[in-house]
């Protein structure tokens, strides 16, 4: 049996070529790569060389920044992505509150932890997921005076 293949056009029709968008990834070696205020560091987490996706969606109103969609979830990871999104703007009285968490598909919202530090909140996950920057509901230790005005701060930098 004869094995072929077949190139070009055929009947004066050709296929159009379909170029993918993303950022080609490089496999086991340490890479990162960053869009707006997320940035995503792969210290060898990668199974294979992938075209990798980091997209931005719009802020949430429960959110401190933009939800960011790393790559698919369906995609395993061998190792830790640790990722960092710009809190800069964050009132003081919230950095030590300040975490990201991932969003479901549905919406659903869990805590992915972190810590504030030199103006960024930084975490490490083991699985690619939808991230945005919040902080923690709890406003007690906080002075009378300034849980009124980090409310009052909050309402004003929400979406609804």
């Amino acid at each position: 049996m004869r094995r072929g293949s077949l190139s070009g056009s055929f009947g004066g029709l050709s296929a159009p070529q379909v170029v993918p968008d993303g950022f080609r990834s490089t496999g086991r070696k340490i890479f990162a790569i960053s869009k707006a205020a997320c940035r995503c560091r792969f210290p060898g987490a990668l199974y294979e060389s992938i075209l990798l996706d980091l997209s931005e969606k719009p802020k949430q109103r429960y959110a401190y920044s933009p939800l960011y969609a790393i790559h698919t979830p369906d995609v395993p990871l061998q190792g830790a992505v640790t990722v960092s999104i710009d809190a800069s703007e964050l009132p003081a009285e919230l950095r030590s509150k300040a975490l990201l968490a991932t969003v479901g598909r549905d919406g659903g919202r869990s805590a992915a932890g972190g810590a504030w530090k030199e103006g960024r909140v930084t975490t490490e996950t083991r699985s690619f997921e939808r991230i945005t920057l919040r902080w923690t509901r709890s406003l007690r230790g906080l002075r009378r005076s300034s849980r009124a005005a980090t409310t009052s701060r909050l309402a004003k930098n929400a979406v609804v």
